[in-house]
């Protein structure tokens, strides 16, 4: 590390403002949806009105190139425009003219037909969701409940509990609200818990010992793994439900599915890639070059029935199983090992004269430093504050990149790259005392990605690290470390792996051939590595 700094990473002419927070990156995704939205609705659309009696609304449909719009910018085909609202109508205290509908019923619905076939049959309180043009061109998010009344004397009784079909049908409708951005990912897990905390009609017997069973759960009795066992033995496996951000059998919406699947089982948390990362990822690999992108589109083309085998075998697997699967997919989401969708925002990191080139998010800080031949560079997340001290001590540095360029070692000279990346760990991640275990090795050209977790002396925070090496030139070596908590992994993994896929090394005196070469075999087997994660 540069001898004697201590001064504080973000300050100085090497750093680089916070110009946006995850939170408002997020809020931007959700405001150009809304914005796409309302602009497709407010346009002269000449498709004829079809009354949709049962609930007193005048409907119109979309262009077919408005509807392609939404699809582009959501990932889905739905809009129907409401052009009145009958007086005294059910739908009359919720909708108004100009309200732009997508869920009718929990059902996604794309032209007046879907409302009207939604609504059929219906009665009692019906869960609509719209959004509404605001002044600031934003749109606001309508959800609530109109009350449809009965056909005949009185309406009919309402059933014990929703069929299955019908809470699969809800929760794949929530899957495609959260992915068109029109509801935040805490009241998608407040809605998803909801429903499934609800149960197909079955005997009086067992509802009331399901009810028990969330009581006990609810108290702290049982565990949420003994819940989800006893849960499952009365009712029988869980219907599967998995995001489908685009048009079935899509190769890279396949591979992306399948992913945020994985992603979301080893991490126990609901992750979906938005619609906008997903396009940018189809954009990135359509502008590789033409070798790239050939084999990135071979092993995408295996990844869709794989993703459905995967789904039957989740199915009706039982707990233990699941368990199992869930602690190798655990392993295998702290490696090098997928291709993610870019970071929203990024922009180019250049070393003078193009020597190091890659892309990073571009909100993260950074700052340089040169000490005795050795070329320094560090990458944090926005609003990291830090020293250079701080920044080499694995224990205490930020989540981050740590990268050096520095003369080849003689230790290293005459060793195969695993035994060089390992010696390294041992010196910059690996100090006395400290409890880290080597989760995998990936190779990359003639260098190796190492990745440990573990813990250090005085602290129960689990971290994880990558150890990157790979030769720059005849003479010198490029280092990196890259990691931080393990808690913030699923954040931090996919910008590491963009920063690895996008670089690009060009040293003063050749040799960097070796490096671009690999990145077509890197970005390959990550894509085809998918398909490994299934069973």
């Amino acid at each position: 590390m540069p001898a004697g700094r201590d001064e504080h990473v973000m300050k100085g002419a090497v750093s680089y403002s916070v110009t946006g927070t995850v939170d408002a990156m997020m809020s931007r995704a959700a405001g150009a949806v809304a914005a796409c939205l309302l602009v497709c609705a407010s346009l002269a659309l000449a498709q004829g009105q079809t009354p949709s009696q049962a609930a007193g609304l005048t409907l119109q449909a979309l262009s077919p190139e408005d509807l392609d719009a939404i699809q582009e910018q959501t990932g889905y085909r739905v809009g129907v425009l409401v052009t009145a609202v009958a007086a005294g109508s059910p739908a009359a205290a919720v909708l108004r003219a100009g309200d732009v509908l997508f869920l009718v019923a929990d059902k996604p619905v794309a032209s007046p037909q879907d409302v009207d076939a939604a609504l059929q049959g219906k009665a009692g309180a019906v869960r609509v969701a719209a959004l509404r043009p605001t002044e600031d061109g934003s749109g606001e998010l309508v959800d609530a409940t109109i009350t449809i009344p009965g056909t005949g004397a009185a309406a009919a009784p309402a059933p014990a509990g929703p069929d299955a079909g019908d809470q699969q049908e809800k929760l794949k409708a929530l899957d495609a609200a959260l992915a068109a951005g029109v509801i935040t990912q805490a009241e998608y897990d407040q809605k998803k818990a909801a429903l499934q905390a609800q149960t197909p009609a079955s005997d009086p017997q067992t509802q009331e010992k399901l009810r028990a069973l969330d009581t006990a759960r609810q108290a702290g009795i049982i565990s949420e793994a003994e819940y989800q066992q006893k849960r499952a033995a009365l009712l029988g496996p869980a219907p599967v439900t998995a995001p489908t951000g685009g048009a079935a059998g899509d190769p890279l919406t396949a591979y992306l599915d399948m992913l945020d699947f994985v992603r979301s089982e080893a991490w126990g948390r609901q992750l979906a890639t938005p619609p906008a990362e997903r396009q940018r990822l189809a954009q990135l690999l359509q502008e590789a070059e033409a070798e790239t992108r050939q084999a990135v589109e071979q092993e995408l083309a295996q990844v869709p029935p794989v993703w459905a085998d995967l789904q039957r075998k989740w199915a009706a697997a039982d707990d233990q199983r699941k368990a199992e699967q869930r602690e190798l997919w655990r392993k295998q989401v702290l490696l090098p090992s997928f291709v993610y969708p870019p970071p929203l925002e990024t922009e180019t990191f250049r070393a003078p004269d193009d020597r190091v080139v890659f892309e990073r998010p571009k909100d993260w800080i950074m700052a340089q430093a040169e000490d005795e031949g050795t070329q320094y560079l560090y990458m944090g997340p926005p609003g990291t504050e830090t020293t250079w001290e701080q920044v080499a001590d694995p224990a205490a540095s930020p989540p981050g990149a740590f990268f050096a360029v520095l003369p080849l070692p003689d230790e290293l000279r005459n060793v195969e790259p695993a035994e060089g990346v390992r010696i390294l760990a041992q010196q910059y991640v690996c100090p006395p005392g400290a409890n880290m275990s080597e989760v995998g090795a990936e190779p990359l050209g003639d260098g190796v990605v190492l990745t440990l977790r573990g813990t250090y002396p005085g602290s129960q925070e689990e971290r994880f690290y990558w150890v990157g090496l790979v030769k720059y030139g005849p003479d010198h070596l490029l280092a990196g470390r890259l990691g931080g908590p393990l808690s913030k992994a699923d954040q931090l993994v996919p910008v590491f792996a963009h920063m690895i896929m996008t670089m690009e090394l060009n040293p003063p005196t050749g040799g960097g051939d070796e490096y671009h070469s690999a990145m077509v075999g890197y970005y390959a087997a990550r894509v085809g590595n998918i398909v490994n994660s299934s069973w």
